[in-house]
């Protein structure tokens, strides 16, 4: 049975082509013994889409199809097949739109791996459906059409008993394979973009840990870097929901029992210690006038996002235990 875990929808340049996002997991149909149990998936739905003409379609979806988020890491071989959360990062070009998905495997370990729309748009627009050998109507199966119109019968019919596409959504090139994977098992996404002290754009990670923690993870030019880890809740209970407020830069954190209200940039951590706060690599945070500040109150401070630009600048007097 397919579990739902997030949707989303996105504006095209006409908008009849306006499309949903589903964002899903369900048992695999493979039942072999080496494939995995459960499989990620991503499906389409065209906005306009008014369900068929005959008295069997009028209830159903016309434009609906599906296929399959890989998530594998190439050198490990490492499958991460169950889609836990995803985030979604806007950007002017829905095309480069990115998809941060949250995903973990049977042995508890977790990855994050990030996919464009414009990847799924193409495998949607491109892939031969799934089992299907036969000709391709005018009007492709999952096309949209104009506002008004309705899906032809013959390309329900044929996308209504085969809704699987066969090429697979990989992670963005070139690459093709996770942003990070490691043995935590994490439970919720979320991702904020920060402007540093260096005038670039940083993606900062906040993901929810099973043990009540938030895990504070920053996408580097060298690399990504888990530069945080702090305890939201003393019990260790298992974060159930998190909301980033981007225009506040705060995240609401619950679990089953209350809700507590956090700042993105986290920079009391550090306990104005300039090393703590400068070795960080922590594009909310920098060190000034002998306090680790967020960039939020001062401009003006110093960061080793860059690691070259690092010159052991910390005074003495600067290094409080």
């Amino acid at each position: 049975d397919p579990q739902f875990v997030k949707a989303t929808t996105l504006r095209h340049e006409e908008p009849h082509q306006d499309k949903i996002y589903y964002f899903f997991r369900e048992d695999n149909p493979d039942k072999s013994p080496e494939a995995p149990r459960n499989i990620s998936r991503v499906a389409q739905l065209c906005k306009e889409d008014k369900g068929g003409t005959s008295s069997l379609s009028a209830s159903k979806w016309t434009t609906f199809l599906k296929a399959t988020l890989i998530c594998v890491d190439p050198i490990t071989k490492g499958n991460f097949n169950w889609l836990q959360d995803v985030f979604i990062v806007p950007a002017g070009d829905w095309r480069h739109s990115k998809v941060y998905g949250l995903f973990t495997n049977t042995w508890g370990s977790s990855a994050v791996c990030v996919y464009s729309f414009g990847d799924i748009d193409s495998v949607f627009r491109t892939s031969r459906l799934k089992g299907y050998n036969g000709p391709t109507p005018e009007v492709k199966p999952g096309q949209c059409v104009l506002s008004g119109q309705h899906t032809p019968s013959e390309t329900f019919k044929i996308a209504d008993s085969h809704p699987e596409v066969e090429e697979r959504v990989e992670p963005l090139w070139p690459s093709r394979s996770p942003l990070f994977h490691n043995k935590h098992r994490y439970q919720k996404i979320g991702v904020h973009e920060v402007a540093a002290g260096d005038g670039q754009r940083y993606n900062v990670l906040y993901l929810a840990t099973d043990k009540g923690s938030i895990h504070k993870v920053v996408e580097l030019p060298d690399g990504v870097q888990n530069i945080m880890e702090i305890q939201v809740f003393p019990n260790k209970d298992p974060i159930q929901s998190m909301i980033l407020d981007h225009a506040r830069a705060v995240l609401y954190v619950g679990s089953n029992s209350r809700i507590l209200e956090l700042p993105m940039d986290m920079c009391g951590v550090y306990r104005n210690n300039c090393h703590s706060c400068v070795l960080a690599r922590d594009p909310y945070c920098g060190w000034a006038n002998g306090s680790c500040l967020s960039l939020a109150l001062s401009r003006e401070v110093l960061q080793n996002l860059n690691l070259g630009s690092w010159q052991g600048n910390c005074q003495r007097g600067d290094v409080k235990e």
